[in-house]
């Protein structure tokens, strides 16, 4: 629910792929969704504004504190299997989507989610991949 209402609300600033969609409706169980909401929110807000003004991704940590990760680790990163998993259709083509948002580290559906996204400054819009479950890394 929080990312449709996200997609409408916020139209010009983000788009919610299918993948997400489905990821999330496969998440139903997850029992933190007031922080998941709050996470969501900044994207949008907070963070999409950052992007805005030009200010680099580092500063992403002032707004998420430990709950954003810039990238994967190097072993998943290189990993072609866990790649394929991060990588989603946009306009046609394939975006690898390392850039991600975390609650948990358990291996739960009810206790864990990621949420995939990238930055289109061609577009000023933040493109969410993926929010549920953790996606495996091996």
């Amino acid at each position: 629910q929080s990312l449709a209402a996200v997609q409408v609300l916020y139209s010009d600033r983000v788009l919610v792929l299918e993948t997400a969609r489905k990821a999330a409706r496969d998440s139903a169980a997850f029992k933190y969704t007031p922080q998941a909401k709050d996470l969501i929110h900044k994207l949008v807000t907070s963070y999409w504004q950052m992007l805005q003004d030009g200010r680099g991704d580092a500063k992403a940590r002032e707004i998420f504190g430990n709950a954003y990760a810039a990238r994967e680790s190097e072993g998943v990163e290189n990993n072609s299997a866990a790649k394929r998993l991060r990588t989603f259709s946009y306009q046609g083509k394939p975006v690898t989507m390392f850039k991600h948002l975390k609650i948990g580290v358990k291996d739960s559906v009810a206790e864990t989610m990621r949420l995939h996204f990238e930055w289109d400054s061609a577009r000023q819009l933040i493109v969410i991949g993926y929010c549920g479950a953790h996606l495996d890394h091996n």
